[in-house]
């Protein structure tokens, strides 16, 4: 996130991962926030972008599994 920035962070300022994996550094994945305290977990948002992304095969089938239900 430093190098987006281009400085280095501030001690109120945190990097937030989109998709809850803090291994994944893209710089897509990372967001500034300057709040004290970052909540937990991801948005589900960010976690579906991420399934369509990476696993299109199985976001089709599951969504065809929960349409017969």
């Amino acid at each position: 996130m430093e190098q987006s920035v281009g400085r280095s962070l501030f001690p109120y300022e945190k990097v937030h991962h989109k998709n809850g994996n803090r291994k994944d550094n893209r710089a897509e994945n990372l967001e500034l926030w300057t709040n004290k305290h970052q909540p937990t977990g991801a948005r589900v948002e960010d976690l579906i972008r991420e399934m369509i992304k990476h696993h299109p095969e199985t976001l089709q089938r599951l969504l065809a599994e929960v349409q017969k239900e």
